[in-house]
């Protein structure tokens, strides 16, 4: 397999995706973009919500009272994006995620050598696969989908990461297949991370 211009991350809550993006971004120079910024922007606007509010953990497990319903800010985001995709079709989010990016918008920086979207859901893959992208599965025992937005495809990812360990076994299993199998190389400055 060459190496990928756009890698997505697929997994359940809490599987390691964001740490996984964070490290490629350190070790290689990658490009986080988010793709549910287009979920996160809409929720804010709809509802009021702060930026940490469905950004952070933290803030998407508080809670907001819509027509006299309490749900979690992480529900919101999600109700949100199944109605989208509802209407649209399941490819909603990474079709606007990629519109974005092409556009400029979606990124603060053009140093990165490659792109990373950590939250990868449903058939969101076929996207990324039409792109020329990999998708990378990251699995860890005890998480499990918190709701129908948080399932994924996983005949649609390309290579499975296990998360199982310490931060270093996952760090070096990344390693492992961003460099054995993908044929990545670290930044000069950045190999030491490990």
């Amino acid at each position: 397999m060459s190496r990928p211009r756009l890698v997505a991350l697929c997994g359940y809550p809490k599987a390691g995706k964001t740490t996984l993006a964070e490290f490629l971004v350190e070790r290689y120079g990658a490009v986080l973009i988010d793709d549910g910024a287009v979920l996160r922007d809409a929720a804010r606007a709809l509802y009021g919500l702060s930026q940490s509010d469905v950004y952070s953990q933290e803030g998407k497990a508080k809670t907001t009272e819509v027509c006299g319903k309490t749900f979690t800010h992480r529900q919101l985001c999600g109700d949100l994006g199944n109605l989208l995709e509802g209407f649209y079709g399941e490819q909603f989010v990474p079709e606007q995620t990629l519109r974005r990016l092409r556009s400029g918008r979606h990124v603060t920086t053009a140093t990165g050598t490659f792109f990373v979207f950590p939250s990868v859901r449903k058939t969101q893959g076929i996207t990324y696969h039409d792109h020329g992208g990999v998708v990378v599965g990251v699995r860890r025992p005890g998480t499990a989908a918190e709701n129908d937005f948080d399932r994924y495809d996983a005949s649609l990812v390309d290579l499975w990461l296990d998360n199982d360990g310490t931060m270093g076994t996952l760090i070096g299993r990344a390693i492992d297949l961003f460099e054995g199998q993908l044929g990545f190389t670290p930044c000069p400055s950045r190999e030491l991370v490990a």
